[in-house]
């Protein structure tokens, strides 16, 4: 299970429910912007709630996930995740946006970049080839809707994932 991640709440309570109830039969993966990995930044230091991306010289508000751009994890979230995730995947926002248009052209969903970050990132990794945790089995993503964004921004969002689709003529 791929879960979009901002400051870390819901996915840790998804986390521990899915471990709850499917124990080892299930891995669990949050899903965030490369602009803003608090997630992994956190549990890979071990210092938790207390480092930020900043750290690193990353300023999330430069993503168009906006609602993942957080710059640390809260402190109960990583109590809990420590213990029970499986691990982290990022996307980039060409990935992001290029996945928008897609499942638009498909689809036809319209969702919002951060909702769409945990698809792009699964994505990417199955077609690098990353060996997961549990490569077979059903990959279940999280995803979230765009119904709440301006029509105009949505369409800047739609327009620019066109040019990095799969099929589209990149330079």
């Amino acid at each position: 299970v791929y879960i979009p991640c901002g400051m870390g709440d819901a996915p840790a309570g998804l986390c521990f429910g899915l471990k709850l109830v499917f124990r080892d039969a299930v891995r669990v993966y949050t899903a965030e912007p490369v602009m803003a990995p608090a997630m992994p930044l956190a549990l890979g230091t071990k210092r938790y709630h207390q480092i930020s991306t900043r750290e690193l010289g990353l300023n999330p508000q430069n993503t168009v996930a906006d609602e993942l751009a957080v710059t640390k994890i809260s402190g109960p979230s990583c109590f809990v995740m420590r213990e029970l995730l499986d691990g982290c995947v990022t996307a980039s926002d060409d990935q992001i946006l290029a996945m928008l248009a897609t499942i638009y052209d498909v689809e036809e969903l319209r969702l919002e970049p951060s909702g769409v970050c945990g698809l792009a990132a699964f994505a990417d990794l199955m077609r690098s080839n990353i060996s997961l945790k549990a490569p077979q089995g059903t990959h279940i993503v999280w995803i979230s809707s765009g119904g709440l964004l301006p029509g105009n921004v949505w369409q800047r969002f739609y327009d620019k994932g066109k040019k990095w689709a799969p099929g589209a003529q990149n330079a």
